[in-house]
């Protein structure tokens, strides 16, 4: 019940269901032979944890966020298991919200271990990347961050059912993180490093449209927010006829979303595929 009444964002509710829940599984604990309280009582305090987190009380989401941390580390024992990875990950979270990214980091980093040695290569793992990423990125790690973003999204553009909030988030963190590198250069040696920083993406941006066309989505919404990042990225690479064609679809799409103003993307596209088309034609 506590998981229906958050879902529906009945948070009080949602509060009290998960503790009675977790005074049931004392009491069980102290009245029948072989219960095991530790068995029960992770997903509760998770359950909690979440329900705090999205009422701001994030204090007292930590306090069960790390209580079902300890719940799961008890159950298995010292094994690996994706359930102890999703405790790290919420705790993780929550710290990164307080502003410590210092304790924050070392929860991300053993909840990216436990995702892949559990689950591989799964959308658990991607985002468990882009969480430590982000958590580097806060924390002036940029070098860091940017593996960590790399490596979520090779990851997400191939999964059978793209997520592609995560992606387009993904792609603005890279856009900002490389400019911001570009311009650390001298300037006669900025069209060579735009170059190097951002050519090498064009596999998987390539990999995240073939996605997209074999999951029938190549025309939505979210694909012209991502054809936009593609050609953004594949401009300052020099790779101005991939730009074009990927400028091109963005604005196609673009022009037929009636449900928002988009013509200040739709300018933006156009203005970028104008110097594409003449990059190619010098």
């Amino acid at each position: 019940m506590g998981h229906t009444h958050n879902t529906l964002g009945e948070y009080e509710e949602a509060l009290q269901c998960f503790d009675d829940a977790i005074q049931i599984v004392h009491i069980r604990a102290a009245t029948i032979p072989g219960y095991v309280a530790s068995n029960h009582l992770g997903g509760l305090y998770l359950g909690k944890a979440t329900t705090f987190k999205r009422l701001g009380r994030y204090e007292e989401a930590l306090k069960d966020a790390m209580a079902a941390l300890d719940a799961f580390r008890k159950r298995f024992g010292g094994q690996d298991h994706s359930l102890i990875a999703k405790a790290l990950t919420g705790a993780a979270d929550i710290q990164y919200r307080l502003g410590r990214n210092d304790l924050a980091l070392p929860l991300h980093e053993e909840a990216v271990r436990l995702f892949y040695s559990t689950c591989g290569n799964s959308p658990l793992t991607a985002n468990a990347f882009y969480g430590l990423g982000r958590c580097h990125e806060a924390l002036n790690n940029i070098d860091k961050a940017l593996e960590c973003y790399d490596d979520a999204l090779k990851l997400h553009v191939g999964f059978d059912t793209l997520d592609m909030t995560r992606i387009v988030k993904i792609l603005g963190r890279l856009f900002n993180l490389r400019t911001t590198q570009a311009r650390t250069v001298p300037p006669e040696k900025t069209l060579k490093t735009l170059t190097e920083l951002f050519a090498p993406y064009l596999p998987t941006l390539k990999k995240g449209h073939a996605s997209l066309i074999e999951q029938k989505r190549e025309k939505t919404d979210d694909a012209a927010v991502y054809y936009k990042f593609c050609g953004e990225f594949l401009i300052l690479a020099g790779l101005n006829a991939e730009a074009a064609a990927y400028f091109t679809l963005a604005i196609n799409i673009l022009k037929t979303i009636k449900d928002f103003d988009c013509r200040d993307l739709i300018a933006s596209c156009e203005t970028m595929l104008q110097m594409a088309k003449a990059r190619i034609r010098t």
